[in-house]
């Protein structure tokens, strides 16, 4: 069995009805290699179409994208030999209409304010839950859920479709980057804008550990998000709390855990320059690491966990948690 994506980034043309985005390009690009790469999703670049970024569909359009699950729909009506995961990820301007619900939809860059054109994501991806065509069917939005009543959600141009009989119905989890009625937000990373939502699910593809046999699931995934959302929380940033739901008690494996380390920078008051301390790695089964206080920050590299950084002899210690605390005062 293939498994299979299809990955968004919407731009948007100065002067139309949505402010231009800064973020939505990046965040794609960032998925789409998480998803292609063997280590991460291991999803085939030949069964991944990509929206957004380059050619062939370079543009993001209501047409673009409706185009980009031609393929899949009618391999779906046909009533194809079933196939593995299908990921639907996306990141633009969006918005939802019914009260409480999961629907929501993506506005294409051709959106204007006589023609309100949008994509209607979430009713792709319960076609292809309903088409039974696919193991699991996951999707990731990246936008806004706020409620309009004066435009509605497009309808779906595959659409409707009965189920197919099969010996085991799909798994499908879906991801937003907050809740019904909530605006999502994007912030600048370093020297690139990212959306919040997307960022975090950059961090935790990349850093956060796998279960058992290394594997990401979407319990993890939704833990790990929630308590990074927590970290980055301040009174001026006010990041929207995603959402991360779906069949949890179905085996879903979104992809193999990269576990990579990340920089983190010790910072110890003058007071302890010349003293020793250690690292201790808790619960992770890894020797702990000493070493003499210089009078410049420490940056060491750390995988995802929990440690213990104590200057000998004097009980002073401070806990932290890699990825979510990544620059640790000693006082």
């Amino acid at each position: 069995m293939a498994d299979y994506g299809v990955v968004i980034g919407v731009s948007y043309p100065a002067g139309g009805p949505f402010t231009q985005l800064q973020g939505t390009k990046n965040d794609a690009d960032a998925f789409f290699n998480w998803l292609q790469d063997a280590g991460g999703g291991d999803v085939p670049v030949a069964n991944i179409e990509v929206v957004g970024l380059s050619p062939p569909r370079a543009n993001t359009t209501k047409s673009d994208i409706e185009n980009a699950f031609e393929d899949l729909v009618i391999r779906a009506r046909r009533g194809d030999e079933r196939q593995g995961r299908l990921f639907i990820y996306a990141s633009g301007h969006g918005f939802s209409s019914g009260q409480f619900t999961f629907e929501t939809g993506l506005v294409t860059s051709d959106c204007t304010d006589a023609h309100w054109r949008n994509v209607a994501l979430s009713k792709y991806a319960d076609f292809f839950v309903m088409s039974g065509m696919f193991d699991s069917v996951i999707l990731l939005l990246d936008c806004c859920r706020g409620r309009t009543t004066t435009y509605p959600i497009a309808e779906l141009a595959a659409g409707t479709l009965k189920g197919q009989t099969r010996a085991k119905p799909p798994a499908k989890v879906q991801g937003h980057a907050c809740h019904w009625g909530v605006l999502a937000k994007e912030h600048k990373f370093g020297d690139e804008y990212r959306g919040y939502f997307s960022k975090a699910l950059e961090e935790a593809f990349n850093h956060m550990p796998g279960d058992l046999n290394g594997n990401i699931t979407p319990q993890r995934l939704n833990d790990f998000v929630a308590e990074l959302i927590e970290s980055w929380q301040d009174p001026a940033r006010q990041v929207p709390v995603p959402v991360i739901e779906g069949t949890f008690g179905t085996p879903v494996v979104l992809g193999k855990a990269r576990a990579l380390p990340k920089q983190v920078t010790l910072e110890f008051a003058p007071r302890f320059i010349g003293q020793r301390a250690t690292i201790q790695f808790d619960g992770q089964g890894l020797a702990d690491e000493q070493f003499a206080i210089p009078a410049t920050p420490v940056v060491v590299e750390l995988k995802c966990g929990n440690y213990k950084v104590e200057v000998e002899g004097l009980g002073v210690s401070v806990s932290f948690m890699v990825p979510i605390n990544q620059h640790i005062h000693v006082e």
